[in-house]
């Protein structure tokens, strides 16, 4: 408390730096064991993205998976990433985002300083998760519903 009031979480609070460079630094480190790490679905998404990045359009439509995460792939592999190293940076790029759109979630709700921080620190592991596993639109699906609310 400070002259009676409490402390609202704010975005500019360091606590967001710390919790976004804690998940990069680990989601490197941790990362190269999870390299080959895909099934089924991950594997159909990165090949319907090198479908798209190289123009093969008729050779992308599915009718099984839906485009959004090989839509948001192509850019990475347009830049000259291989497709995997396109889900990866994807996955960073996701992660980061997460955190970072938590960070104004907590700040819209008002939270005290320490609560904002713990439920941060809550979010890193969250993050890192959905990062290395598997290839799929859960990830895309929670980073907007952070958004929506």
């Amino acid at each position: 408390m400070i002259n009676g009031t409490t402390q609202d979480y704010r975005i500019g609070d360091i606590s967001l730096k710390i919790a976004i460079a804690i998940f990069v630094v680990v989601l490197l480190i941790i990362a190269p064991h999870y390299a080959y790490k895909l099934y089924a679905d991950g594997i159909s998404y990165l090949s319907i993205a090198r479908e798209y990045a190289v123009g093969n359009f008729s050779g992308a439509i599915n009718a099984v998976w839906g485009p959004l995460i090989s839509w948001l792939l192509v850019p990475l592999q347009l830049i000259g990433l291989n497709v995997e190293e396109s889900y990866r940076v994807f996955a960073l790029l996701l992660g980061v985002a997460t955190i970072a759109s938590f960070g104004f979630l907590l700040q819209r709700l008002r939270c005290s300083r320490i609560t904002g921080r713990l439920f941060l620190c809550d979010m890193v592991p969250i993050a890192l998760y959905v990062s290395i596993s598997d290839l799929t639109p859960d990830a895309i699906l929670k980073f907007l519903m952070l958004n929506v609310v």
